[in-house]
């Protein structure tokens, strides 16, 4: 039990580090990912809470910008100019790409134009939050590797003009990464939400 618990409190303390969800999501996250596992639902309640506070605690010492907000306006910035942008968009890139189709797809029949895609996936989350590089998958939604490279090329522009580095080889079959990224992300999802890449797209202009 000892040792599930233990299991269970990383997994906490992972969706804490990515900022994504609030307590009450964890908990039901928790619940659907050991869903086999009888749980002392109290214990876990508390765990959370526990780690949850001592985030706040944390995040009231962080800078008032952090590399999450430059990053927020970089999504904010590629939405308003017709690429969708999504963070955290499902565990997998089959994922992602399943919710920016879904996005396409939605957008299109209402007429509004989006010309390619870029997204982190949860998976990419989990590595940056352990100190590594974030990837960004991107592309479009036509087999065009030229038009892909230009998305690409649009992404590290505006990446750049918000102070990140990337490490890209300029192809269509290669993510772009960005080291160096230190990942202080407050609770919520006002900034980040895909209600408002949408909202963005719809008023996009090219």
């Amino acid at each position: 039990m000892e040792e599930l618990k233990e299991e269970i409190a990383d997994q906490v303390r992972a969706m804490i580090a990515g900022g994504f969800y609030d307590a009450e999501e964890i908990q039901e996250n928790i619940m659907d990912i050991f869903y086999d596992e009888v749980l002392d639902e109290a214990w876990l309640k508390e765990e959370i809470s526990r780690q949850y506070t001592a985030r706040l605690q944390e995040q009231a010492a962080w800078p008032q910008e952090t590399d999450f907000d430059r990053l927020a306006r970089v999504f904010d910035q590629l939405n308003s100019s017709g690429i969708i942008a999504l963070h955290n968009a499902g565990y997998t890139r089959q994922d992602g790409e399943s919710d920016c189709g879904h996005i396409y797809s939605e957008l299109k029949a209402e007429g509004i134009t989006t010309r390619g895609y870029c997204f982190y996936h949860t998976q990419d989350l989990e590595r940056v939050i352990e100190g590594h590089e974030l990837y960004l998958a991107f592309g479009t939604f036509e087999a065009d590797s030229l038009a892909v490279v230009a998305i690409g090329e649009e992404i590290v522009k505006v990446l750049a003009a918000h102070g990140f580095e990337n490490k890209w080889d300029h192809t269509a079959d290669t993510r772009i990464a960005i080291p160096g990224i230190k990942w202080q992300k407050r609770f919520g999802t006002e900034n980040c939400s895909e209600e408002r890449a949408v909202e963005l797209l719809s008023n996009s202009v090219e």
